[in-house]
């Protein structure tokens, strides 16, 4: 059975459960953003942008 600590290229604020991610609020209008920026591509995501411009300011 995979866990999500096993997956390899999911956004680490997944992991975190922040409650801005697409992937905690999985509305329908949602749901292509998550599949598109919380695997593979969450550098690209404007709320992991945000997140690690706080975590570099501090």
């Amino acid at each position: 059975m995979s866990t999500l600590s096993q997956a390899k290229h999911l956004c680490p604020l997944v992991k975190e459960e922040h409650t801005e991610c697409y992937f905690m609020k999985m509305t329908s209008s949602d749901i292509q953003k998550t599949v598109l920026y919380c695997i593979d591509n969450f550098e690209s995501c404007e709320i992991f942008k945000r997140f690690a411009a706080i975590r570099q300011e501090a």
